[in-house]
């Protein structure tokens, strides 16, 4: 009954023990850091290529290079460049190759960050 005993004691000093680790001592997960590239969103982003199809005033649709339609939505902060110059998305022709800086939406949809003409 002794053993029985000495064994529950130090059973309830490890769990005290154990207890008694402050949450600094805890391991904590450290945030991701954005791209460059992210702009304004602050999220990582990726590069799209391809042809203009359509653009509308909440997507642009693009023809990629392996010949399918890629749609990618838009928002206020969508910035429209040609070289360091803004321009306005309505001067873009349909079939002008496009270089856009993408980033991905809390529900999985892309969300075009910066649009490049050549």
């Amino acid at each position: 009954m002794t053993a029985t005993l000495r064994l529950l004691s130090s059973l309830l000093i490890s769990v005290m023990i154990a207890s008694q680790i402050s949450p600094a001592q805890r391991s904590r997960r450290v945030p991701q850091q954005a791209t460059a590239n992210a702009g304004a969103f602050n999220l990582p982003a990726v590069t799209f290529i391809g042809s203009l199809k359509e653009i509308t005033a909440k997507k642009i649709v693009l023809d990629s290079s392996e010949g399918q339609a890629v749609t990618i939505f838009r928002n206020r902060k969508t910035r429209f460049l040609k070289g360091d110059q803004s321009i306005d998305p309505k001067r873009i022709a349909e079939g002008t190759k496009l270089t856009l800086d993408v980033a991905k939406n809390p529900d999985g949809t892309l969300l075009a960050v910066n649009v490049m003409v050549p």
